[in-house]
C-alpha cells in the first residue's frame, strides 16, 4: 500500500494541514483543516496473478482446461479417468509391457507352425514338390503346364484355410474361455473386458482376433500387404505409454493384464 500525494493532516499539529509528495512530508503548511475528499486513501498495489499456461488447471484436483488441453479419445475407457492421475492399473491388475505381449504373440505364432506341420504337412509336402517339378519344367521347356499351374493354386488355397481354421481355433475360444492363449499363459498375461474381470463374451473375442484374421484373408489374395495391418496394429502396443493398447484392443474393447498367480480362476 502507498499514499495517494495530497494535502492531509499534519501529524504534528493536527489543527493543520501540509502536503504529502507520495514519499514525504512538504514544507507548505495551512491552517485549513482536511476536509473528507482530502482524507488520505490507500493506493493499492496492482499484484499480477500467478502465472499459468494453457490447459494448466488453476486449482489442485480440476481437470486441464484451456484451447491445448488434452482432448478425451472416442475410445476411452469409460471406467478411466481421464487424465489419469497415474499409471492405469485396471481393476487393480497392472497392465502388461510390449515386449512381453510380443514375446507371448511370437509363442502363439511358434505353436501355430507346429500345428500347421501337423495338419498341413501332407498339404504342404505336395505343394513343395508339385511347384518343384513345374519350376524345372519351365526352365527346360520354357513353357507351363496350365493344369499343374492349377493344382498348384488349389493346395495352395487348402492350405490358407486349413491355416485360417487352425488360428481361429486356437485363439478364439480359449480367449474367451480363459482369456488367455498359450503365450500369455506361459507369460503370465491375461485379456480381460475394460468394464471387468469377468470371461470376455464370444462375439469380442472374435472380433479381437478379426483384425489379425481378416489381413490373413488379404495375404492369400494380395501378398504381403495382408502383413502391413496387422505390423501397424502391433506397433501401437508399444506408442500407447498410458493404456497398451492396440487396435484390435480398442476393436473389443479390452486390456491385457499381468496376473499375480498364472492359473487363477475368472471370476
Amino acid at each position: 500500500m502507498s499514499v495517494a500525494p495530497g494535502w492531509y493532516p499534519d501529524p504534528a499539529d493536527p489543527a493543520t494541514t501540509r502536503y504529502w509528495d507520495g514519499e514525504g512530508w512538504a514544507d507548505q503548511q495551512t491552517a485549513e483543516p482536511a476536509t473528507a475528499e482530502q482524507a488520505p486513501r490507500p493506493v493499492e498495489t496492482a499484484v499480477a496473478p500467478p502465472l499459468t499456461f494453457p490447459g494448466q488447471p488453476s486449482h489442485p484436483g480440476q481437470p486441464p482446461h484451456g484451447p491445448y488441453a488434452p482432448v478425451k479419445p472416442p475410445w476411452w475407457p469409460e471406467n478411466i479417468a481421464f487424465p489419469p492421475a497415474g499409471p492405469v492399473t485396471p481393476h487393480g491388475l497392472a497392465l502388461a509391457s510390449p515386449g512381453r505381449r510380443l514375446a507371448a504373440r511370437a509363442i502363439d505364432l511358434g505353436a501355430l507352425l507346429v500345428l500347421n506341420l501337423i495338419f498341413n504337412g501332407y498339404f504342404l509336402f505336395q505343394w513343395i514338390t508339385e511347384s518343384a517339378a513345374l519350376g524345372q519344367e519351365w526352365l527346360r521347356s520354357g513353357e507351363v503346364d496350365t493344369q499343374s499351374w492349377s493344382r498348384i493354386g488349389e493346395l495352395g488355397l487348402i492350405i490358407s484355410l486349413i491355416a485360417y481354421a487352425l488360428w481361429f481355433a486356437y485363439e478364439v475360444p480359449v480367449t474367451h474361455s480363459r482369456g488367455q492363449t498359450l503365450g500369455k499363459m506361459l507369460l503370465g498375461l491375461r485379456v480381460i473386458p475394460w468394464e471387468s474381470t469377468e470371461r470376455l463374451p464370444f462375439g469380442r473375442s472374435f472380433r479381437r482376433w478379426s483384425l489379425f484374421g481378416y489381413p490373413f484373408l488379404l495375404y492369400v489374395c494380395c501378398g504381403i500387404f495382408g502383413f502391413i495391418l496387422p505390423i501397424v496394429d502391433n506397433f501401437f502396443i508399444a506408442t500407447d505409454s498410458v493404456l497398451r493398447l492396440a487396435w484390435h484392443d480398442r476393436l473389443a474393447r479390452t486390456f491385457v493384464v499381468r496376473i499375480p498367480d498364472r492359473k487363477a480362476p475368472l471370476n
